[in-house]
């Protein structure tokens, strides 16, 4: 089985993590940003739909195979990007536990 992880914490204010195992990637990334800082994400034309997560508003959408996940979380935003099913994703989202400075 090849099967890897990638963790990489740079100036502790990004978290970048990248699992491989049997032909499934997983990305997640977590990073502290200024407050109104407006991320930016390339949706090659495919609409997100907003959804409510953790009592906040939370961004998903599956385009070929790949399930994105954007959301905020204890000040920090989040995602999640995923050749897994969109309540993979979701259940993945779940089990994150963002690291207090």
């Amino acid at each position: 089985m090849n099967c890897y992880a990638l963790l990489w914490d740079c100036l502790r204010n990004l978290i970048f993590i990248r699992i491989h195992c049997r032909a499934r990637v997983v990305s997640l990334l977590i990073y502290t940003a200024p407050e109104g800082f407006l991320a930016a994400y390339d949706t090659e034309g495919v609409v997100f739909e907003e959804i409510e997560f953790l009592g906040q508003p939370a961004f998903i959408r599956e385009n070929q195979g790949v399930a994105y996940f954007v959301w905020q979380q204890d000040g920090q935003k989040c995602s999640v990007v995923a050749n897994l099913p969109i309540n993979k994703v979701v259940e993945i989202a779940n089990s994150v536990s963002t690291p207090k400075y």
